[in-house]
């Protein structure tokens, strides 16, 4: 349903959607604006939340809205993932993720993703938008984590152009 509505939205001038066009109010219809989230990886800051669904914020206890990577992933978690998203925008890659999401010590979560590259108004790939779903994991998180985490389990790439 997202990866359709994604493709949709490209036209027929480029491969990858320009941001703007990727309507909150298209997602809500779908049912699936509770779990979009929408990252700004451009610039020399780090990356950025630009948007979280509620279902996104209930599994971090807070809103993600114009919280940097860094504010919510251990430093190793963040680098992993700026680079992983840095490939996408670089090489026109859309990706699959599967893993668990450890927002504290206590609660692990069972993620599966699609995060999608998108334009800016200058046409550079400088967004990535994904939807997640997360389910309750039946072991919490260890005692020996003190940040957030995201452990990947399988993540898969494929060029944007072949969808």
């Amino acid at each position: 349903m997202f990866l359709d509505y994604w493709k949709s939205k490209r036209g027929s001038t480029t491969d990858i959607p320009f941001k703007a066009d990727l309507d909150p109010i298209d997602m809500g219809v779908l049912g699936i604006l509770p779990n979009i989230w929408l990252a700004e990886i451009s610039g020399s800051d780090r990356p950025r939340y630009r948007l979280a669904g509620e279902s996104i914020n209930a599994v971090f206890h807070r809103s993600l809205r114009g919280a940097s990577i860094d504010e919510v992933y251990d430093r190793e978690t963040a680098n992993r993932v700026m680079r992983r998203w840095d490939r996408m925008a670089r090489e026109h890659l859309a990706s699959v993720v599967l893993g668990t999401v450890c927002p504290d010590r206590s609660t692990a979560y069972l993620g599966e993703r699609i995060i999608l590259p998108a334009r800016d108004d200058d046409g550079q790939c400088t967004f990535v938008i994904g939807v997640t779903d997360y389910h309750l994991s039946p072991r919490g998180g260890s005692e020996d984590e003190a940040e957030s985490h995201f452990v990947t389990s399988a993540a898969y790439f494929v060029p944007v152009d072949r969808l």
